[in-house]
């Protein structure tokens, strides 16, 4: 691929997320650095494949992690994709993902 198909795709994807960046941040409560980390997700998990099992890992439980705040909840669950706040508990799922994974292979 050419340096000026990557730089322009480069350039296109960081528009697409500075401008969803700044709706994320007024409508939800997020800090100007952690509505363009959200922003960037978002934009990866709308080209995922909906039913493939995905997690969004941060310790940063302040800004994404808050039980009354479901709205982040929500629409990561639009995209099967689950908030974890501690390593401990993301590998737990990675874990389980990659075995529920064999044994499914197994099954076929």
């Amino acid at each position: 691929m050419s340096s000026r198909i990557l730089c322009w795709k480069w350039f296109w994807l960081r528009h697409r997320i500075f401008g969803k960046h700044r709706r994320i941040k007024r409508s939800l409560t997020l800090a100007h650095q952690d509505s363009i980390i959200y922003a960037a997700l978002i934009a990866d998990l709308k080209k995922q494949p909906t039913q493939g099992i995905k997690c969004f890992l941060s310790r940063d439980r302040k800004a994404f992690g808050y039980d009354d705040d479901r709205s982040i909840k929500d629409e990561l669950g639009k995209y099967n994709c689950r908030y974890i706040g501690s390593f401990t508990q993301g590998l737990d799922f990675i874990k389980k993902a990659i075995d529920a994974s064999r044994s499914t292979d197994n099954a076929k």
